[in-house]
């Protein structure tokens, strides 16, 4: 699968605006985006920075997943979903992936700013108990980065900062933010990163880990982190997004257990292998 936005992720930068009479750069947000217009602002209230503190800083560290369980008392009339992270996530509620959008919220320089990205979920919730959950990776936040090869280069630890608001129908609101109240676990994802590549591990996977009634086995309570001392900004970058799906051309095996696949190009994307299951 191939991602739309620039021909290579690995080497993609921060978008720097564009030229008309004065040249915007990185380090010098918008004007309104410092006055934190949009959905940024509601984050500051209730939502706080969480993830695993005792995650590996070296290395290259598996993938945590976060999640929060919460009941719906009444038919819902509209929700809305708004989110940023340091590093990259996926947002899932009640196991389905929110957005098409990868690699998300982009790549910002993360001592000054960080994009928020907003949601409308309505569909996929419902009354009664559902699940509100995310998979954080490295990104550019911890994960390799520039020539060097070295990792964290604006911080150690991956952290997720949300907040989902629902309207009921009865015209009561229901808050759902990040907080010490969440839970954490590992699972199949045993290392992710934007040069290295990914480390997918099937025999740890989770299952519906992000549905409702899911087991709280092996989970644990959330660490929650530092309040961020820049600027939450409105997503004003390209997305990346799935625009084709290539079949590989060659496939070669130049060692015992080692396959290669040819697809003939240069490409940024993921891989999508159908596989036996063994008992």
């Amino acid at each position: 699968m191939v991602f739309r936005g620039k021909k290579d992720v690995r080497s993609a930068g921060p978008m720097h605006g564009h030229r008309r009479k004065k040249e915007i750069r990185d380090c010098e947000p918008l004007p309104c985006m410092m006055r934190g217009i949009g959905p940024a602002h509601k984050l500051l209230s209730r939502s706080r920075w969480i993830g695993d503190r005792r995650r590996a800083t070296a290395g290259e560290p598996p993938c945590p997943h976060l999640r929060r369980a919460f009941h719906l008392p009444g038919e819902v009339e509209r929700a809305t979903l708004t989110w940023t992270a340091l590093g990259v996530a996926d947002m899932f509620i009640n196991g389905h992936k929110i957005g098409a959008d990868f690699l998300m919220p982009g790549w910002t320089d993360f001592r000054k700013r960080v994009q928020v990205i907003d949601h409308d979920v309505t569909g996929l919730l419902g009354r009664g108990d559902n699940m509100l959950g995310a998979i954080l990776g490295d990104g550019w936040y911890s994960g390799t980065l520039l020539w060097n090869n070295k990792r964290n280069h604006y911080g150690t630890h991956p952290q997720l900062l949300a907040r989902l608001e629902v309207g009921l129908c009865d015209g009561s609101k229901i808050v759902v933010a990040t907080d010490a109240s969440w839970q954490k676990r590992y699972g199949p994802i045993v290392s992710s990163d934007i040069y290295h590549g990914e480390t997918y591990d099937a025999r740890r996977d989770l299952g519906g880990w992000c549905c409702a009634g899911s087991s709280s086995r092996g989970w644990r309570c959330a660490d929650v982190f530092p309040k961020f001392r820049g600027v939450l900004t409105p997503k004003v970058n390209e997305p990346v997004r799935v625009t084709q799906v290539l079949h590989p051309r060659k496939i070669t095996e130049p060692s015992h257990a080692m396959h290669v696949f040819d697809f003939g190009q240069n490409i940024a994307g993921v891989c999508r292998l159908t596989i036996p299951r063994r008992s």
